[in-house]
């Protein structure tokens, strides 16, 4: 009994101190934020979106988001991106979350490159284009991001906004599956046994 009560002291104790630590930062991130710095802005909204130092409020993330994207910040346009996108803090509005994911992707954001591919794969706020989502999907995988080479080899297996090439359709997805990827592992499997 003793052991459990030591124990379960020790559990709060750190609890409060890593409480404590979340709560400096939020603390740090608002100050820095409030008076202008944009990578402050940025982690401050994450902090509100995850509540992490403080309780969840999305809109103020948003808030927070917004003003980091103006200063043209990439990881604050996607993130207001996926919050226009899924309605998160804000009303959705998928024509003001591709127009944010499109600055972040031309900035060179590979999360947001791969997410505007996805948008118009499936037509996703903007008309359905096939072509569009493999230049989007191949400047992600350039990249590394393991999801857009998964999509970019099945678009060269299936043909979808570029000719069929199995060739590289193995190339993008071994990229992918080398990195873990399970389903690029599948798409793999699929093509071998077609051999």
């Amino acid at each position: 009994m003793k052991t459990i009560s030591k124990t379960l002291i020790k559990l709060i104790a750190l609890s409060i101190i890593f409480a404590s630590c979340n709560t400096q930062t939020f603390r740090y991130y608002k100050a820095k934020a409030e008076k202008g710095d944009v990578d402050a802005q940025f982690n401050l909204g994450r902090c509100y979106f995850e509540g992490d130092g403080i309780a969840i409020d999305k809109a103020k993330a948003v808030e927070w988001w917004q003003k980091a994207a103006e200063q043209g910040l990439a990881e604050a346009q996607y993130s207001l991106g996926m919050c226009y996108n899924t309605g998160s803090g804000v009303m959705m509005n998928k024509t003001k979350a591709i127009e944010y994911f499109r600055k972040a992707a031309t900035q060179g954001d590979a999360d947001a490159q791969a997410t505007l591919g996805i948008c118009y794969y499936t037509g996703n706020g903007v008309v359905m284009n096939k072509v569009q989502a493999v230049h989007w999907f191949k400047m992600a995988a350039e990249q590394g991001l393991a999801a857009a080479q998964y999509f970019l080899g099945n678009s060269y297996y299936k043909g979808e906004g570029v000719a069929i090439d199995k060739q590289k359709a193995i190339l993008w997805l071994t990229k992918a599956a080398k990195q873990g990827l399970a389903d690029a592992k599948k798409s793999l499997q699929v093509i071998y046994d077609e051999y």
